[in-house]
């Protein structure tokens, strides 16, 4: 679906505040990952009292991250480009996310209480094009009628029954389709480079476990289930989105 993508996100969230990474753990998190080439790191995490220290681990280009927050383990791919890059399969980033958060809860003795899958992506339109999805996806007041409108944001959330490893859940799940203005800049012999403005429509799906659920009962083979299938969860979602953008919705 996506021309380029921005970010891949998995989150498994747990009660992480007391983890510790020893010198014996990173190795043994680095052995068990070396096929994404990470490095460990230390990131600042902000909240109500101020700032703290957690442990991450980090590709040299950053695009791939494996952060342990003090609620929650994230793996993420995200883009080292404005207008997004071709960041791989989805379907492997899933198996990935899946050996890593299973990994990090078997080191940690953590049970996640919520699951997360988030692709956020771009397709290339023309101007015209853009605006023209505006004007299909928004109702307007009559101000804004056949109007180029500069900024625009789309947004649905509900709740669909899923059942994934022994459990059946209703899951969250978000769609979000917006204007996005970038610059790019082109190759150039001259300095500064030159530059041009473009506009794309950024795609985001979020499908997430429901928050007030506490419980921890994300166990290894419900955590594996819920990446497999989260695979054609995005992919079933994200042609439907795309229809309703290219005007083919019923």
């Amino acid at each position: 679906m996506y021309d380029t993508h921005h970010r891949y996100v998995a989150v498994a969230f747990v009660d992480a505040e007391s983890v510790k990474t020893t010198r014996k753990e990173i190795i043994k998190i680095l052995d068990s990952v070396d096929f994404l080439d990470l490095q460990p790191a230390q990131v600042q995490e902000l909240n109500a009292s101020g700032a703290t220290t957690r442990s991450a681990f980090i590709s040299e280009d950053q695009i791939s991250q494996l952060v342990l927050l003090t609620n929650s383990f994230q793996f993420v791919r995200i883009s080292n480009q404005a207008g997004g890059i071709d960041l791989g399969d989805f379907s492997e980033f899933c198996d990935q996310a899946d050996k890593l958060i299973t990994l990090l809860s078997d080191i940690f003795q953590k049970v996640p209480h919520r699951l997360a899958l988030i692709r956020e992506g771009f397709l290339n339109r023309q101007e015209s094009e853009v605006n023209q999805i505006a004007q299909r996806l928004l109702t307007l007041p009559p101000v804004f009628k056949d109007k180029n409108l500069i900024e625009w944001d789309w947004r649905v959330s509900a709740q669909v029954k899923r059942e994934f490893g022994s459990l059946s859940e209703d899951l969250n799940t978000i769609g979000i389709i917006k204007r996005v203005n970038a610059t790019r800049t082109l190759a150039s012999d001259t300095l500064p480079a030159p530059t041009e403005n473009i506009s794309l429509i950024r795609v985001d799906v979020d499908i997430n476990t429901w928050q007030l659920d506490l419980s921890p009962r994300f166990k290894p083979e419900v955590v594996t289930d819920f990446f497999k299938q989260g695979v054609s969860w995005h992919s079933e979602f994200e042609s439907q989105l795309l229809d309703l953008i290219n005007g083919r919705a019923q």
